[in-house]
Formats: C-alpha cells, structure tokens, sequence
C-alpha cells in the first residue's frame, strides 16, 4: 500500500505555458536594471574641475587619442594589423580602456594626452625620488604607453638629480697587461716616511721594488734616480706612474730618450696605480716596524725580497735574479746557485684572475662614453658641497 504525501499532490505548471516563463523572466530584468547604477570614473577623479576640463580639452586636440576614443567608440577589429597605426601602442590593453565623457581611461587610470605628459613627468618627480619610485606612484593614477620607460628618461636627466647623485658603483677590474720577463714593466710611486721623501720602482713580473732616498721632489732628482736602477736592471718597456708634478714634461723627454712608454694614472684614482701603491704600503711597514725595534731597515728589507711569494712558490729576488740571496739564516751553497724560475706568468695571471673574481662581485661594468656627450664630474675631496659638476 503506498501512502501519498503532500508534494507529490502539488504539481508544477504545464511545460507549454510559455508566457508563465516570459512574464517571470520580464520582471526579473526589470528588478535587475532597478538596481543597475551608471558609473562615470570622471566624478571620482580627485582632481579640480578645472583640471578635469584640461584634462578633456587636451584629448579632444589628441590625433592619437582622438582615433582611440573613436575606436572604443567603434569597437576594436579583431587583427593588430588593422588598428590604425598611431593607436597600435594601445592594442595590448584595448579589453581595459574606455572612455567617459570625453576622458579616457584605462581601468581606473587617466590616460593622459601627449601634450601633458611633460608636465604630469615633472609632478611626479617633484620629490626627486629615484624612477623606479616615480613609476610605482605614477602607474596607480595615470597611463600611456611607454610610461616607465619615459619616466627613466626624464629621472636620468634631472639637474638636481645628477648634482646631488651618489658615487657611482665601481668598474670592474681593468688591468695591466701581464709581463713574460723580469723588470719588462714598472711602476713608480713617491712616499714620506720620517720626514723624509723616497722614490719607489717595483717589478710587475717579480713584485721586487727597490726604493730611493729623495734629497728633494723636482723632477730632474727623480729623473737621476730612475736612470740609476735602469742602468742596474735595465731599460723597461713600460713605466706607469701617477700625474704629480715629477712625472710631466721632463720625464716625457726622459721616457722618450730611454725608449719606453709612459703610462699614467687616472687622476684622483690611485688604484689604477695599485701595483706601486701595494709596494708603498709593505715598504713603509718595513721602515716603521725596523725603527720601532731599532733595526737596520736595509735588513728587513733584504728579509722581505727572499721570502717566497704566496701562491708563487719563488721570492721576488729569485724572480728577478734568479736566485736566493744570502741572509743571516743558515742555508747551503746548493740552494744559492742560480735557478731559472719557470712558469711565473701563468701563476700571475691565476693570481690575477682570482683577484678579480673577487673585486667584481661588488663592480659593474659602466657604459662606455661617447664622444661630445655630456658628463658631469665628481668633486674632488674635500669639496663639501658634493656637488657633481657638468664637463
């Protein structure tokens, strides 16, 4: 026996009664456009009615976003190839923009006319905040095509900016070139130690460097000097130095008369001179340990030339002479003949590689200058305004 129940007895209406159906669906559309509201961006914009107006006038004299307001208008075609061309930079985004009472828009940001641009630039680095901090400001409000890249351009180029631009990253190392022979390339440096001047020459092939005892700084002093180790070691191939006064126009007739090339640093770069300011800084220990202790500097100097070079296995001596030279240590006869050191250049350009691997980790390689392109200075030290000054 089956017991109905009260569902089963209320019936749904007959399938045919189509206008059942289309009176519902009527007054479903009607409750619905009820609630619909017109939404114009233009009167949330939090800008003066004034600029509003700008803002208009300006795209209503746009030829580019006068074809772009009309292709919205239109609806867009469905190839690139048929978008005009002086609107193709908006294909990409044609499913966001819009346009409302005669601004565009895309989603929610300003497209902004091409005659303001300039002008909505200089707003937005009105706090001479770096571009990349400009560009995450200006892409919440504001739109056109090639927006960051213009940003970049305008921040790059910003007086104020550029006088007041921290120091630039270091380069990546450039060296000397490398040496096959002892004493094939110099370098020269001047110091004080003790209030007394000295010149020093060091080898780029052995790192020995011999030092001299300076009665004065005139270049013709340093001139007399130099011929003295060359005529010990022999004339090299290159002499680099830095741009003092001793290394001008009198030791380019020297350099030209001895026959060899003149190399000179970097102003206010020392470290394009790194060869002989590291011979400086040892050489200066040397002396000021010796006279702390009361020693005979010449001594501790003569120790330091026959103490094997790290990852060299050789002394700067045996380098350069090709053999030990006798201290007060004990050491046999055998071991102070004379022995040609093979390999060194090998092992100076590992050595040199592995120190730039390291010095480039933190350095970057510039971009090359141009020549009549515009460049500014660093102010030299002690200049307190850092101001960088225009070339």
């Amino acid at each position: 026996m089956f017991i109905s129940d009260t569902l089963s007895r209320a019936t749904a209406a007959c399938a045919g009664d189509a206008n059942y159906y289309q009176r519902h669906a009527i007054c479903f559309l009607q409750e619905v456009q009820e609630d619909l509201q017109q939404v114009n961006q233009a009167d949330y914009l939090n800008v003066t009615g004034r600029r509003l107006e700008q803002i208009k006038r300006h795209t209503d004299n746009d030829e580019g976003l006068q074809a772009l307001r009309s292709t919205v208008t239109t609806g867009w075609p469905d190839l690139k190839e048929q978008v005009p061309v002086i609107i193709r930079g908006y294909w990409p985004y044609r499913d966001e923009i819009s346009a409302q009472n005669g601004i565009l828009f895309r989603g929610q940001r300003v497209v902004i006319p091409k005659s303001l641009r300039t002008e909505m630039l200089a707003r937005i680095h009105a706090s001479h905040i770096g571009g990349e901090a400009c560009y995450r400001q200006a892409r919440e409000t504001l739109f056109w095509p090639n927006m960051q890249a213009e940003i970049k351009d305008f921040v790059s180029t910003c007086t104020t900016c550029n006088e007041y631009a921290h120091s630039q990253q270091k380069e990546t190392m450039l060296s000397h070139p490398l040496p096959t022979r002892p004493w094939q390339i110099v370098s020269m440096d001047l110091f004080t130690h003790g209030r007394k001047d000295y010149l020093l020459i060091v080898d780029h092939y052995s790192d020995f460097w011999e030092i001299e005892l300076l009665p004065d700084l005139s270049a013709e002093t340093v001139i007399k000097r130099c011929k003295a180790q060359f005529a010990r070691h022999g004339q090299p191939d290159r002499v680099i130095t830095d741009n003092g006064p001793q290394f001008t126009s009198a030791f380019a007739r020297f350099a030209s008369e001895w026959e060899f090339e003149h190399v000179t640093s970097s102003p206010r770069y020392p470290k394009a001179n790194g060869k002989a300011e590291s011979a400086v800084k040892i050489a200066k220990n040397l002396l000021r340990k010796a006279a702390r202790d009361g020693n005979d500097p010449w001594k501790a100097v003569l120790h330091w030339r026959n103490t094997p070079t790290e990852n060299m296995d050789s002394s700067p001596a045996q380098r350069l002479m090709s053999r030990r030279l006798k201290t007060s240590i004990p050491v046999t006869n055998k071991l102070l003949e004379p022995v040609v050191v093979t390999g060194v250049t090998e092992k100076l350009q590992y050595r040199r590689q592995l120190a730039k691997s390291f010095y480039d980790r933190s350095a970057r390689v510039l971009p090359e200058l141009e020549v009549g392109e515009t460049v500014r200075m660093k102010p030299p030290p002690g200049d307190t305004s850092r101001i960088w000054r225009a070339g």
